[in-house]
């Protein structure tokens, strides 16, 4: 929905952060009244983990918000180099952001001892975030990353049963769930009651979700159908990342 620019306040000689809204998108009126809650809702927060609003406006009918610039290393970038945080650490930075969710992650392996460790993991991982965290899995396919232990929807429902958590969830990907296996509706409903979180994306390009496998004109109103009313991610690889197009959005609007 927007892209994120590091900039210079000339006039006070700081560096700042703008969020600028994508053109494709700026004229959608809803989009518009979201953008500008996001302002106001900011503008009211004041917290230590937070980055203050400097100012907010329109500039060629295309709405941002100026946040302050602190230096260092972004959190992406550090899993990015070192792949992942220590799971306490990993909590404790969630808390302070109010995250409601993380993703743990199984590793390349295979056979009882590999599924035993992750077992053992996963109910310290849950143990450590207590109520306020859920501790999401997810099954990928084995082109995207192969050796993966946890590569069906399948594997995830029994580990998440076996280990026993009320905090433990699936994350169902429909684009890994289409590659391994597909059939991607009746799985989804075998499983909703363990689903903790929903992403999209087309097959076999990881694409935005309006072309290729699944069907998602399909596949939107037959998951609400069967009770899901969350949020639904969309997790694409974008043809352009400076302004990625959006206009697929419009495609699913119940």
């Amino acid at each position: 929905m927007s892209t994120v620019y590091l900039a210079t306040d000339e006039v006070l000689d700081r560096s700042v952060a703008i969020k600028l809204l994508h053109r494709e998108i700026s004229e959608e009126e809803d989009q518009l009244e979201r953008f500008r809650r996001e302002a106001r809702a900011a503008a009211r927060l004041s917290h230590p983990n937070l980055v203050g609003v400097i100012d907010a406006g329109e500039d060629d009918g295309r709405p941002y918000i100026v946040f302050e610039y602190i230096e260092g290393h972004t959190l992406k970038r550090r899993i990015q180099e070192e792949g992942g945080l220590p799971i306490d650490e990993a909590v404790a930075y969630a808390a302070g952001i109010s995250a409601g969710a993380i993703h743990v992650m199984a590793g390349n392996s295979s056979g009882p001892r590999a599924r035993q460790a992750f077992c053992e993991n996963l109910a310290y991982a849950c143990e450590a975030a207590g109520n306020e965290v859920t501790i999401l899995i997810e099954p990928l396919n084995h082109y995207n990353a192969a050796g993966y232990f946890l590569n069906t929807v399948e594997l995830a429902a029994d580990i998440i049963r076996e280990v026993g958590r009320p905090n433990l969830r699936l994350m169902f990907d429909f684009y890994h769930v289409q590659i391994m296996g597909g059939d991607v509706t009746r799985r989804f409903e075998a499983v909703l009651p363990l689903i903790g979180h929903v992403q999209i994306a087309s097959v076999p390009d990881r694409g935005k979700p309006d072309h290729g496998e699944p069907d998602y004109s399909y596949v939107l109103p037959r998951i609400r159908a069967l009770g899901w009313v969350r949020p639904v991610g969309a997790e694409y690889v974008p043809e352009s990342v400076a302004d990625p197009d959006m206009s697929w959005l419009a495609r699913y609007k119940p």
